[in-house]
């Protein structure tokens, strides 16, 4: 039994829900202190707990190439299992992309932005009526371009310095400059508007969301590959002689056997083939058959 504090996830099962870096911040300052510390001492309550070591590395949180810790590695997996037990929120997992892990590459450098990006419009309203201020899972990925609620497009740099926010201050919080502390909130009059979507938007939506309200909690192994294989071999017989962009690529790309491919390739074959990326990830071959009979075929 742990003795930790229990704290919610802001915005469950929506497609805003907060990601699980920012929870972890949210979570270590609950508890009076600052990441790392936390970590150190979840490391060891888990080992005296469980009689069983886990890595929960530093570097995860400040550096590591920047990511934000809610793709689907190693670190993400170990951090998640223990703070959700700590936490008693046993489904943080829904706070991370780990779903999609069984058919994506190995690493989720293609899937995650370096970085924080967040949307100003949120971030100045929660200052303005004192609401609890979070960055949501949405914007941690990379074809995110805009926060669809707002329309406004992300930013990913302090208003002051110009500096790209790569992590969190260990003490000022989430709405403050992590190199010159200067407050991050920028006024209306300086919000970018994007009022069409990007390319992906709806795809990405559409993963959170999944993932969020529990419909995605995970995926078919090597999901996309079968996808990927299956299209094709019920197309091609029919396209024998034609010009068709879909079926115009090597066979790396569409007869991969090794290689789960990145979130963005992803993301482009659901493009050209008609077909939601959700659909992609829990059943493949019927999301081929789907794509056959699409007039783009």
């Amino acid at each position: 039994m742990s003795n930790y504090f229990s704290l919610k996830p802001m915005s469950e099962g929506t497609d805003e829900i907060e990601n699980f870096h920012s929870y972890f911040y949210r979570f270590a300052k609950l508890h009076s202190t600052t990441m790392i510390p936390m970590a150190r001492h979840l490391a060891d309550w888990w080992e005296s707990s469980f009689h069983e070591s886990v890595n929960l590395k530093d570097v995860y949180l400040y550096k590591a190439n920047r990511l934000p810790l809610c793709g689907y590695n190693d670190a993400v997996v170990n951090y998640v299992k223990v703070v959700s037990i700590a936490a008693h929120q046993p489904n943080l997992h829904r706070t991370t992309i780990l779903a999609i892990r069984a058919a994506a590459d190995t690493v989720s450098h293609g899937a995650l932005r370096r970085g924080r990006a967040w949307c100003p419009a949120c971030m100045y309203w929660s200052e303005k009526e004192g609401s609890t201020y979070y960055d949501r899972l949405l914007w941690t990925l990379a074809a995110m371009k805009r926060c669809p609620v707002h329309r406004i497009a992300l930013v990913s740099h302090c208003p002051s310095c110009g500096v790209q926010q790569l992590c969190y201050h260990s003490l000022a919080g989430m709405t403050h400059c992590a190199k010159c502390l200067a407050s991050l909130v920028q006024e209306p009059a300086t919000w970018i508007q994007s009022p069409h979507p990007g390319f992906g938007e709806s795809d990405c939506v559409a993963l959170v969301s999944a993932i969020a309200d529990g419909t995605l909690t995970t995926s078919v192994p090597r999901a996309f590959m079968i996808f990927c294989e299956e299209l094709r071999s019920l197309a091609e017989p029919f396209l024998k002689g034609r010009h068709n962009p879909l079926l115009r690529v090597g066979p790396r790309s569409w007869r991969m056997t090794q290689i789960n491919p990145m979130l963005g390739t992803m993301l482009k074959r659901c493009h050209l083939s008609g077909v939601n990326l959700v659909d992609v990830l829990t059943d493949p071959r019927g999301a081929a058959r789907v794509a056959a009979t699409s007039p783009r075929f």
